[in-house]
């Protein structure tokens, strides 16, 4: 592959199965720079275990959607790779009123400029947060799970998820996804 510059995000689409339906040439590039930064190499052909294991989960809580209108229960969020290759994983299970074999996932990869996955000051104003939810914005940029986050900072998890609660408003979101793509877009408003 010619060494072309990303022009956009990438978009992948999986079965719960992950059988890969769709992967667009910014998605094929992504992949390639993750596998390229990474010491692992692809399980599965191009796709990067990050990638995989991205799709394992939201099809683990796609089993476990009983109603499609609890979607936002299947999303998660991943910062994958190195300092010369991060990528953003932003992946979404959608339930079919078909059952299982209707539902699909849906993985937006966007690459992350190295040099500013810190949270930039101009984010923290514009949020309005204190110094304790720049910490947890930070760690949720980084893919980290509340118990993760928790662990890190020494608080419980549902002092994790108080904060949570906290910032969303802030962010006009709902889900910590939706969280992290307006953090991120302020970044890169910059």
């Amino acid at each position: 592959m010619a060494n072309v510059s990303l022009t956009g995000p990438g978009l992948l689409a999986f079965t719960p199965s992950l059988q890969l339906l769709c992967m667009t040439d910014g998605a094929r590039e992504l992949c390639d720079r993750l596998n390229r930064s990474s010491k692992s190499r692809a399980t599965k052909g191009v796709l990067p275990r990050a990638v995989l294991e991205l799709g394992e989960e939201i099809a683990t809580r796609l089993r476990a959607t009983v109603d499609p209108k609890d979607w936002e229960q299947a999303q998660l969020t991943y910062l994958v790779g190195d300092r010369d290759g991060a990528v953003l994983l932003s992946g979404v299970g959608m339930p079919s009123f078909g059952g299982l074999e209707g539902a699909r996932i849906v993985v937006l990869m966007e690459a992350v400029d190295p040099e500013k996955t810190g949270l930039p000051q101009s984010a923290q104003e514009r949020f309005r947060l204190t110094d304790r939810e720049q910490t947890i914005v930070i760690y949720l940029l980084q893919g980290l799970t509340n118990k993760q986050i928790a662990n890190r900072m020494g608080i419980s998890i549902y002092t994790v998820k108080e904060h949570f609660k906290r910032l969303m408003p802030k962010a006009h979101s709902t889900t910590r996804a939706g969280l992290a793509a307006k953090i991120l877009l302020a970044a890169k408003s910059e």
